[in-house]
């Protein structure tokens, strides 16, 4: 079974909070039936995340460490039809006594096939809101997110384009700036994403650092296990490959009678 970040809910997550973090499972929408816990590493950093995932297959808690250094724990929660529902950090290296809870609150279509809005906040604040306004059938084709930010608000207009029911190309553009953020992805004969490209239009006067360094362009490829799950991320850097990210997946053991 393939791993559903292949669907376009994976595209989505690329604007969602927490996805520019490395070593990060799509809490959202990736389900690994069968897996406990999902181990993923980042290339020589030290920085690694162990999650625990729950009979269904989706993360119940997720742990990152600095090496041996403890940084964080958090526990996800979902609704009976799989929505996350709530984030809650139990521990934050940065502020250890403090617990917080982040809510999704959705809205649906009057049929209650597809989500045409997701509220993210806490007790007393927004997050961010997303409000789907196109689809292509059950695919959203565009949508609008919508960020708080004291006196200012932060607004990113999101198109995505698909060919056989995948996203080809992404594009985000920002309310303030203007400028456009456009990924291109494409496929290998199982239909994994092969390799994804990501650039900014027009380059930023003031270089963009990226996770691996690459500035406002950025390629990507991907390795897979058998169950079509991607295990080894490699980064384009200065004309030639790099490994940047590993995940090990660890089966549930089967109960004994």
């Amino acid at each position: 079974m393939k791993s559903c970040y292949l669907n376009w809910l994976w595209v989505l997550c690329l604007l969602l909070p927490g996805q520019a973090e490395c070593q990060k499972l799509d809490i959202a929408h990736e389900v690994f039936p069968g897996i406990e816990t999902v181990i993923i590493r980042a290339s020589r950093s030290g920085y690694w995340v162990n999650y625990s995932l729950n009979e269904r297959g989706r993360a119940a808690t997720e742990t990152r460490f600095k090496n041996k250094q403890h940084l964080a724990t958090r526990v996800y929660e979902f609704t009976r039809n799989g929505y996350l529902m709530t984030t809650t950090t139990t521990f934050d290296s940065n502020n250890p006594r403090t617990v917080q809870v982040i809510y999704n609150t959705y809205t649906f279509s009057p049929d209650s096939a597809r989500i045409v809005q997701d509220w993210c906040h806490s007790a007393t604040d927004t997050l961010y809101v997303v409000t789907y306004t196109g689809f292509a059938g059950s695919y959203p084709t565009s949508y609008q997110k919508v960020i708080p930010r004291g006196a200012k608000t932060l607004t990113e207009d999101i198109t995505v384009a698909y060919a056989n029911s995948k996203p080809v190309t992404w594009e985000s553009r920002d309310g303030i700036t203007n400028v456009v953020t456009r990924c291109e992805y494409s496929y290998n004969e199982k239909g994994d994403v092969a390799t994804e490209r990501r650039l900014m239009v027009p380059a930023s006067k003031q270089r963009t650092y990226w996770i691996d360094g690459q500035g406002d362009f950025q390629q990507w490829k991907y390795a897979y296990d058998d169950a079509g799950r991607w295990t080894k991320k490699y980064a384009l850097f200065q004309g030639r490959w790099s490994l940047i990210e590993t995940r090990k997946f660890v089966k549930r053991k089967a109960l004994k009678s």
